[in-house]
C-alpha cells in the first residue's frame, strides 16, 4: 500500500531526478479597488514575492507575498475627501502552466492561492470652505468624520497570466489577479495587473 502511494505522488508531482525547479519573481503594477467602497479608492501601486516549486514543469506550488496601497484626495459631493488603503497577502499559491518549451514566446498559467490577508486604511472627510457672504440660498455643510478600515481574516486570489518560455534562468511574466478578502461586515475586493522578472532555473 505505501509503495502504490509513493508510486501516485511521482505520477501527480513527478520524480526529483527528473523535474524539479525552484522559481522565485517580484512583480509590480497596478491595483483597483471594485468593492461597495471603490469610489473612495483611486488606482494604486500592487507589489508582490512568488516562490514556487515547480515539481513538473505544469504544476508549481510556494507562497505569494502580496502589498497593494491605494489612495486619493479629491472633492467628492462638496466633500473634501482624504483617503489610504493598504493590504497585505501571505497565502500558500498553486500554479498550473504550460510547456511549450520554447516553440512558442510565452507560456500560459492559471494561478490560485488562499491563506492571509490583512487591510488597513480608512477615509476621513470634511466639510467645503463656508460660503461667501453674497452666496444666496446655500445649503447647510455637514460636519466632517472618519471611516477606519481595518481588518485581518482569510483571503484568496486567483487568475491568469503568461511567462517567457525561454530556457535562461530569467524571464518575465506578467499577471492579472483578482483578490477577495472575507472580512466583516463587507468583503475587500480588488483587481491587479503586475510585471516582473523570474529568476530560476
Amino acid at each position: 500500500m505505501k509503495r502504490l502511494i509513493l508510486i501516485m505522488l511521482l505520477v501527480v508531482f513527478g520524480s526529483s531526478d527528473s523535474f524539479c525547479r525552484n522559481r522565485a519573481s517580484a512583480q509590480i503594477g497596478i491595483g483597483v479597488v471594485t468593492d461597495a467602497s471603490h469610489h473612495y479608492w483611486s488606482p494604486g501601486i500592487s507589489m508582490s514575492l512568488n516562490a514556487l516549486h515547480y515539481s513538473t514543469p505544469n504544476i508549481a506550488y510556494g507562497f505569494l507575498f502580496g502589498l497593494s496601497t491605494n489612495g486619493e484626495s479629491e472633492s467628492i459631493s462638496n466633500q473634501y475627501i482624504s483617503s489610504r488603503l493598504f493590504s497585505f497577502e501571505f497565502m500558500p499559491a498553486l500554479r498550473i502552466q504550460t510547456d511549450r518549451q520554447g516553440k512558442r514566446l510565452f507560456d500560459f498559467y492559471f494561478q490560485t492561492a488562499i491563506g492571509f490577508t490583512v487591510v488597513d486604511g480608512g477615509y476621513s472627510y470634511e466639510p467645503p470652505l463656508p460660503p461667501l457672504p453674497a452666496c444666496v440660498d446655500c445649503t447647510t455643510v455637514s460636519d466632517g468624520g472618519e471611516n477606519i478600515v481595518k481588518a485581518s481574516s482569510l483571503g484568496m486570489n486567483f487568475g491568469v497570466g503568461l511567462v517567457s518560455s525561454n530556457a535562461g534562468p530569467i524571464r518575465y511574466d506578467v499577471t492579472l489577479l483578482y483578490h477577495i478578502g472575507f472580512s466583516e461586515p463587507e468583503r475587500n475586493e480588488f483587481f491587479s495587473v503586475t510585471f516582473g522578472v523570474m529568476f530560476g532555473e
